[in-house]
Parts: C-alpha cells; structure tokens; sequence
C-alpha cells in the first residue's frame, strides 16, 4: 500500500511539472529540424510575431505560432498541425485536399476560419459558425451547427 501510494505522489508531482512549466517562447532558430522545415513552406520568417513551446508530455511538445495578419496555428513535436485559424480566413494549402474539395463543392462561398486536428477526426469551422467533421482520412462525416 505504501508503494502506491509513493507511486502515486511521484505520477502527481510529474504531471504537475509538465504543466508548471506552461508556454514558454521560443526562437525560430530553436524549433525542431521539422517543425521548421513545415512553417517555410508557407510562411516566412518576417512573418511570425511570436513563438511558444509547451510540452505536453516528457519529449513531446507543442508549437504555437502567431502571425502578422492574426493567424494562429500549432504543430506537434512531430511536425504535424494540430490546429490552425483566422477570422479572415485561413491559408487553404496547410490543409487536406480532401477537405478542401468537399467544402468548396458544398459551401463554395464560405471561408474556412478554423481548422483542427483531433485523435480520430478532423475539424473546419466555417465564417457563417458551421463545423463540419471529417474523418482521419478526409471522409466527409457530418454537419455541427
């Protein structure tokens, strides 16, 4: 009993370090090779306002980038995009193509201002309020209003 229970006070104090730690910024030079390599291919340097690292577990972290026109958008420790969004609408290009198509071919005159990554979902909120989910793969699921 007394081992779970110092388990257990060390798995509080751990987690509670991770999340002390909060966003922290970071300097372009100092992202990851990948993360990196993901933002130059549609946006330059000139155009981040800011940069923040949280890690969200042991190794593993999350970058969340602000830009000059109000963009905000986050990429894992791996260089996948967690989440992106704008009110003037976001870069279509850091986007699934698939999802890309159905929304023009169904809302052909909405804008796209948020689009977000879940585990087993994808999700695009759209300047009228409409969310619509995809799955992993890009297959259209449903309308949220």
């Amino acid at each position: 009993m007394k081992r779970i229970t110092i388990l257990a006070l060390l798995v509080a104090l751990f987690t509670m370090g991770i999340q002390a730690r909060g966003k922290q910024p970071i300097a372009f030079k100092n992202l990851p090779k990948e993360v990196k390599k993901e933002v130059e291919k549609n946006f330059t340097e000139d155009q981040i306002r800011f940069i923040t690292s949280q890690r969200t577990m042991p190794r593993h972290y999350v970058y969340e980038f602000l830009l000059a026109d109000d963009t905000k958008f986050k990429y894992d420790h791996k260089a996948r995009l967690k989440e992106i969004k704008n009110k003037k609408g976001i870069l279509e290009a850091m986007l699934p193509q698939d999802v890309i198509k159905y929304v023009k071919a169904t809302c052909p005159n909405a804008i796209i201002t948020k689009y977000e990554v879940e585990n087993l979902s994808q999700k695009v909120e759209l300047d009228d309020d409409m969310e619509m989910i995809f799955s992993k793969k890009g297959k259209f699921i449903r309308i949220d209003d």
